[in-house]
């Protein structure tokens, strides 16, 4: 498993090539916080923790000497320059895995060694702290606003006035399903496309609905990580509709594991991604 850190400006700090080489850590180590009471384990919980790990600084060694050490500075003030963006930015960057797993973090403790030493390497102690304290990996789902065949032959796709990563084709009105392959429910990110008016989508029974018109070009996303209801207008201005949002039932009810049936009424289309947490990454 390789790992690497992008910060929140997107620089990247890639720890399985030259010169940041990774060591050892406890990246995939965990443990769950827990209350006990009369010999019984209660309120079992993720709580904000720290994941230290030791990457060492180390430049092509096919370099002169003192290219080589000009390198090792060079890597080492980029490496700072990187982390301390989200420290200061208060913001989170994460660290990335190649199976597809990102453990948002910022990295506030650096311990440093070797770096008086002549030789051209070093090696940076460094200390990933994380509010959630969980690797979350993400699975898509686009749903299509279904059109008769007198409006579309089988060869033709609704073209909207901006692009997104899936084109929307016909498909039967207003069904769909999920299948999410996790233990627990998740958080997620719904994105709704206009033209429509009072969208209401129906996942595993749970309605989830918005009291607003969208116009053609603009998109409604609902994120219960945040708990907002953001609607993007086609002037690229935004505007919250949190108050529009249906009440009686929560927008931010969060997605169950398993088989999900989604129903809605077919005259629109959306995407839905869900933020599948566990304590360590996948392995594949």
């Amino acid at each position: 498993m390789n790992f690497r850190y992008v910060n929140s400006r997107g620089e990247i700090l890639d720890f399985s090539e030259f010169p940041y080489l990774f060591q050892s850590g406890d990246l995939v180590n965990y443990s769950w916080k827990y209350d006990s009471s009369n010999n019984r384990i209660t309120n079992i919980r993720r709580e904000t923790g720290e994941r230290p790990f030791k990457v060492g600084l180390i430049p092509d060694w096919t370099l002169p000497y003192a290219e080589k050490r000009a390198a090792l500075k060079e890597a080492a003030e980029h490496l700072f320059n990187v982390i301390e963006y989200d420290v200061i930015n208060n913001t989170d960057g994460r660290i990335e895995t190649d199976t597809g797993s990102y453990f948002p973090c910022r990295i506030l403790a650096s311990d440093k060694s070797d770096w008086e030493k002549p030789t051209a390497y070093m090696f940076h102690d460094l200390t990933a702290v994380s509010g959630k304290n969980a690797w979350i990996s993400e699975q898509d789902f686009s749903f299509y606003p279904a059109v008769s065949e007198s409006e579309h032959s089988a060869a033709e796709f609704l073209d909207y006035a901006f692009d997104y990563d899936f084109e929307y084709t016909p498909q039967q009105t207003g069904r769909g399903s999920l299948n999410i392959s996790h233990l627990e429910t998740s958080d997620f990110k719904l994105t709704i496309f206009g033209p429509c008016n009072n969208p209401r989508i129906l996942i595993a029974g749970h309605p989830y609905e918005v009291f607003t018109s969208l116009q053609n070009g603009e998109y409604l996303v609902i994120d219960s990580r945040n708990n907002t209801v953001m609607k993007h207008l086609s002037n690229g201005t935004q505007e919250s509709v949190y108050d529009f949002r249906g009440k009686v039932n929560t927008v931010f009810e969060k997605i169950p594991p398993g088989y999900s049936q989604v129903s809605w009424d077919g005259t629109f289309g959306f995407e839905l991604t869900v933020f599948l947490e566990r304590s360590e990454p996948l392995w594949i």
